[in-house]
């Protein structure tokens, strides 16, 4: 008998806790941030992750991705365990699980043109392969080709915004995390981003995680939900 697939993504019983010291000679505490979180996430499922400011909603989606370490639980990529694999591997999830981060400008290097900081996940494809890639995905985020030419700097956070969406779709991912995709933009860029989502969820089955506070955009992605509780856990080193 076949063995079941197993889901896309599973997250098990993790734990995230930073160091804090109170004041400049003050003790060192351990501020719990994450404590015990298990999801299980299906190919072409949303999930979204909701919770007061200071749940751990960023925490958990840049644990995920190994951006934050853990002190416990695990993270499981297709049934394969992320914890103590080589950075070739790492890198190598993240391309198939890109994160859209709540700050486009400051996710940019300023020192890249848009056109260089799109095409970075296709390195190792041909230039002229790569640029054909890049303006197809930027025409597909509403972007002129033009715009791959310009820096961070000259954008503005709605076609920023849809500049690090066109990043993490361009390497046809199997799972984007988007954290607080819609925040500070206009109702119309709002509108534009939650259509493209669904839009790319319908036709490829793409897997979406919406960190948001915004309970409308979360509603209008996600079918489930993941209230992270306040932690506001202090404990002396």
């Amino acid at each position: 008998m076949n063995e079941p697939e197993p889901p896309l993504l599973s997250v098990r019983e993790l734990r995230v806790a930073y160091a804090i010291r109170r004041g400049w000679w003050g003790k060192i505490v351990r501020r719990t941030v994450l404590d015990g979180v298990s999801f299980d996430l299906a190919a072409g499922e949303s999930l979204g992750i909701v919770g007061a400011s200071g749940s751990g909603k960023t925490t958990l989606a840049r644990a995920i991705l190994r951006f934050v370490p853990h002190e416990g639980g695990r993270v499981l990529w297709q049934g394969r365990d992320m914890a103590g694999r080589p950075e070739p591997d790492v890198r190598a999830f993240r391309r198939q699980a890109p994160m859209v981060f709540q700050d486009p400008v400051g996710a940019l290097d300023p020192r890249m043109t848009v056109g260089t900081s799109v095409g970075e996940p296709l390195l190792a494809l041909p230039s002229a392969e790569r640029r054909a890639r890049v303006n197809a995905i930027l025409a597909d985020c509403g972007l002129p080709e033009e715009m791959a030419r310009r820096f961070p700097r000259q954008l503005s956070g709605g076609e920023a915004q849809r500049v690090t969406l066109a990043r993490a779709l361009i390497s046809d991912p199997r799972l984007v995390i988007c954290d607080e995709p819609t925040s500070a933009l206009d109702a119309v860029t709002q509108e534009w981003i939650i259509g493209k989502l669904l839009a790319r969820q319908r036709q490829s089955g793409l897997s979406l995680i919406i960190v948001s506070h915004d309970r409308r955009v979360v509603q209008a992605l996600c079918p489930r939900v993941l209230m992270l509780p306040n932690p506001a856990i202090l404990s002396s080193d």
